[in-house]
């Protein structure tokens, strides 16, 4: 049940922030968008492997990364894209902006093979009214709250993705391709990566509500 659904994922997004705060003093709040160019159209199963690649690059290769919350959508100039907000130690890097454009430069030219286009949320602060990124400290109830409003919003179920989404396995299943129809028809279109003790280490106390 799409409803069902929507307050179940709702609830995963306020309980991961909960957790997060609880154990990290300052974070570090970086929200891009990732998309490919217009000539460009790729399968659910390809966005699916793109985005698994992105999140073991930031696991892997970027430091104090501590998780990451995405959303894929369909729009009818973007075709498939994600939203996803991702999480840093504040203690550990700073400039988010910059961080920005490194993430997004390996999505564009490494991850896609230059096929691959991202907009960089925090690049353009001024232009939220309610602007729950950047650096965020535990304590700053205001700042918090705005953060989880704009994480909650890839709560919100997109049902053009599931039209598409139903057409695609209408059209594998026709061509004979069942493996590849099941996956599309089961492929998860939210998450939340596990949340990262920086590589064992837990930097400030734990923290209460």
């Amino acid at each position: 049940q799409p409803n069902e659904k929507y307050r179940n994922h709702r609830k995963q997004i306020s309980q991961y922030i909960d957790g997060l705060f609880n154990n990290h003093g300052r974070v570090l709040v970086l929200r891009m968008d990732f998309s490919y160019r217009a000539d460009f159209y790729p399968r659910m199963t390809l966005i699916k492997r793109h985005r698994d690649t992105l999140i073991r690059y930031l696991r892997d290769q970027q430091q104090g990364f501590l998780g990451f919350i995405w959303r894929m959508e369909y729009g009818i100039d973007k075709g498939y894209h994600l939203h996803t907000v991702i999480l840093f130690n504040a203690n550990q890097v700073q400039r988010d902006i910059r961080l920005g454009l490194v993430v997004g430069k390996y999505w564009n030219e490494v991850i896609t093979e230059g096929n691959g286009l991202h907009y960089n949320c925090n690049a353009h602060k001024g232009s939220y009214r309610d602007c729950g990124i950047g650096e965020i400290h535990w304590e700053d109830s205001d700042k918090r709250a705005s953060f989880e409003r704009a994480a909650l919003y890839l709560a919100k179920p997109d049902p053009l993705l599931e039209i598409v989404r139903t057409l695609e396995v209408e059209h594998l299943t026709t061509q004979g391709h069942y493996e590849l129809s099941n996956k599309v028809e089961n492929s998860r279109v939210f998450g939340l990566s596990q949340l990262n003790e920086i590589r064992g280490v837990r930097l400030g106390r734990p923290r209460g509500r």
